[in-house]
């Protein structure tokens, strides 16, 4: 289980974000993010973060920026990986120690299944057929998985 604060607002869990100069690197120690992405079971790395696409579009259906899921949880849906893949949906929320937390949904996110990680991390297990997987970019996050995911996850408390 997951623990947030209940009743911090997006414009709150927004200003505690911009607090920090800008990534996630300086948004939450290695550590922590290490830690987190341990926790989700799925192998990403978070060297480059997506946090909105300029166009005002969402990337791939998923949809940046903040929400609230149950309960009065506020985050922020970003997409995180390495150069060498594509990126992995996941969710910024202020834990019950006042920090930011990362959470990776399992449930509508697009990663390989199989080896549990990014694809673009198993090259000769992400091909298909020969196909490199950065050729068959169709990769389509389901938002309302996401978001049913992560309300399922994230336990809200008072603080």
């Amino acid at each position: 289980m997951y623990y947030a604060k209940r009743g911090v607002s997006a414009e709150v869990l927004k200003n505690k974000i911009n607090s920090y100069d800008r990534g996630l690197l300086d948004i939450m120690p290695q550590e922590q993010i290490q830690k987190d992405i341990a926790c989700s079971g799925i192998e990403f790395d978070c060297e480059n973060t997506i946090e909105y696409t300029g166009n005002g579009k969402d990337f791939h259906g998923l949809s940046l920026g903040y929400s609230v899921l149950h309960k009065e949880v506020s985050v922020k849906w970003i997409a995180c990986g390495g150069d060498w893949e594509f990126p992995v949906a996941a969710c910024l929320y202020l834990g019950l120690d006042d920090k930011i937390h990362l959470y990776v949904p399992e449930k509508g996110n697009v990663y390989n299944r199989k080896k549990k990680s990014a694809y673009g991390n198993n090259y000769d297990f992400d091909c298909i057929i020969g196909i490199p997987w950065y050729k068959r970019l169709k990769f389509r996050f389901n938002m309302r998985k996401l978001m049913k995911d992560a309300s399922n996850s994230i336990i809200s408390r008072y603080y």
